[in-house]
């Protein structure tokens, strides 16, 4: 969960970069990211990118749970905004069970 926490932080430090998600930022209470985002672009400063995302800007972002837990929060945040949402199959063989529980529980409410 670790490692695909930082390759999220890395890829939403650079799309929210661009003024494309400005508007999103702005509606998650999150504007000054956005400029802090294009400060760094505009001074040639990709490597710093990942930085300016803070765990609590990635947790408001995104969710990130184990497979018991996500169901519920999925639901929490996202019940009566969408119809459906998409899950990356695991890395880990070992996880389908634990995903594929995980996915009758959301079809199940």
């Amino acid at each position: 969960m670790a490692r695909e926490r930082e390759r999220m932080r890395r890829l939403l430090a650079f799309l929210y970069s661009t003024p494309s998600y400005k508007s999103t930022l702005v509606r998650l209470g999150l504007p000054e990211l956005f400029d802090r985002l294009r400060d760094l672009v505009q001074a040639n400063q990709w490597d710093r990118l990942s930085g300016v995302v803070t765990d609590d800007v990635l947790d408001t972002l995104l969710i990130c749970a184990d497979y018991a837990a996500l169901p519920d929060l999925l639901r929490e945040r996202y019940a009566g905004l969408a119809e459906g949402v998409v899950l990356s199959a695991p890395a880990d063989d070992g996880a389908d069970d634990r995903l594929r529980l995980a996915i009758e529980d959301l079809r199940s409410n």
